[in-house]
């Protein structure tokens, strides 16, 4: 039976659910581990205009995490801890919980017997980077300096580095960490820990793990929004949905103002009440943020049509180079996407520039209280860029889209030292 919910209510399940930067978690690097585990992977990402993608979402949700948890997640750091999570592939290039590991096992061995969609590799390159780590040990690309004649690979690598990630992709190679955001390569038989699950999953085991990531990262989903640009593992999820469905682990709603399209959460999430907030709470988000890096399940929830515009030609964008989006929570659950802002670190002057920014309240929440939203948008800036190390803030454009809002937000920035302009 099918059970009704209104948009409101699944934008607080979506808010309440483990990828929301809203999401309580635990205290310094376990609360880093608690953010990945809760959105299911950590994407990486190589543009640093402000920070990098897998910084800026762990810093959002844990700020007393540390300069970077990694290397301690990873096990390679000196403070004793096992190995926690590890590099492969989600939706994209991301760390991903060590159990997880496990699930990857069919990409791996597809890639394996039919080679990777974006680069062809040299079978003498290959056999060159195996060998010389195994002999040598744990190696980068940049070890590889001995040319090695053949076809130009993808992003015109040389062919030890097309081989070096053939062999990542395929599972024979795994990233033991990274060094200058470079990875550091061994054999996945000799740097995975002992005991770890190597079971390939059933087609059927792995449907169901997609339902369950997507239901603890995004609380309320349809059956096109779960296992989000995945290829492995997806042909048993509408069996998976029917099965889940029929003994009450999933329960399929109707959302007001979403028809045609069903979508799903578990009974604990629809039940559990969550403790009401003591006040407004905002966050500056990553572009690569798990709660909105599906941006066609970001416009049909939040009805927010975001674009990263950097991969645009300057004469294409309508906002700026690198915005990031505002988020907002009321007390209530609720939220909304409220703003954006196109942000540049100036590490050397310790200044978060801010061309230009945004602010605005949606047409379901348009009468929602600007003052407390607008000290909300500002103390989460001032705690962005502490945790970016920058101890100024230059507003050089502030959008006047929604007047109230904008007057209000004027009001707290000053308040916070935050320099605005015009």
């Amino acid at each position: 039976m099918v059970e009704s919910i209104s948009a409101k209510e699944a934008r607080r399940l979506a808010l309440a659910a483990g990828a929301s930067p809203f999401k309580p978690v635990g205290a310094g690097i376990d609360g880093a581990l608690d953010a990945i585990r809760g959105a299911g992977f950590l994407q990486i990402d190589t543009i640093g205009v402000v920070e990098r993608a897998h910084l800026h979402v762990l810093r959002t949700r844990a700020p007393d995490c540390g300069a970077d948890p990694l290397p301690s997640l990873e096990g390679v750091a000196r403070d004793g801890r096992a190995r926690q999570v590890i590099e492969y592939w989600a939706h994209a290039a991301a760390w991903i919980p060590l159990e997880d590991w496990r699930f990857g096992l069919p990409r791996m061995e597809r890639i394996r017997r039919d080679g990777h969609e974006w680069f062809r590799v040299e079978d003498a390159a290959v056999d060159h980077a195996l060998a010389r780590i195994r002999a040598e040990g744990p190696l980068m690309a940049r070890d590889f300096t001995e040319k090695l004649a053949g076809r130009k690979g993808w992003w015109d690598w040389k062919p030890a580095k097309v081989a070096l990630e053939f062999l990542f992709h395929s599972g024979v190679l795994v990233s033991v960490t990274r060094r200058g955001f470079q990875k550091v390569y061994d054999l996945a038989e000799r740097a995975l820990p002992a005991g770890l699950d190597l079971r390939p999953p059933s087609p059927a085991e792995h449907a169901r793990r997609h339902l369950d990531r997507t239901a603890l990262a995004h609380g309320v989903f349809s059956k096109e929004e779960a296992a989000y640009q995945r290829r492995d593992g997806v042909e048993g999820i509408a069996d998976a949905l029917e099965e889940s469905t029929e003994e009450g682990s999933l329960v399929p709603l109707r959302v007001e103002g979403l028809e045609g399209r069903k979508y799903y959460a578990t009974r604990e999430a629809l039940t559990e009440s969550a403790a009401p907030e003591s006040g407004w709470r905002a966050a500056v988000l990553s572009p690569f943020d798990p709660c909105l890096i599906d941006r066609k399940r970001l416009a049909r929830l939040f009805g927010e049509d975001y674009t990263l515009e950097c991969y645009l030609p300057a004469t294409k964008r309508a906002f700026g180079y690198f915005a990031l989006p505002v988020m907002a929570r009321a007390p209530d659950g609720d939220g909304f996407v409220c703003g954006k802002a196109d942000c540049k670190l100036d590490r050397a002057e310790g200044l978060l520039r801010v061309p230009r920014l945004e602010l605005r309240r949606p047409a379901f929440a348009a009468d929602a209280d600007p003052e407390p939203l607008a000290e909300a948008a500002a103390d989460a800036f001032a705690r962005f860029a502490a945790g970016l190390g920058a101890n100024r803030i230059e507003i050089a454009r502030f959008d006047e889209d929604d007047g109230p809002l904008r007057a209000a937000a004027a009001r707290a920035f000053a308040r916070s030292g935050i320099d605005v302009g015009g």
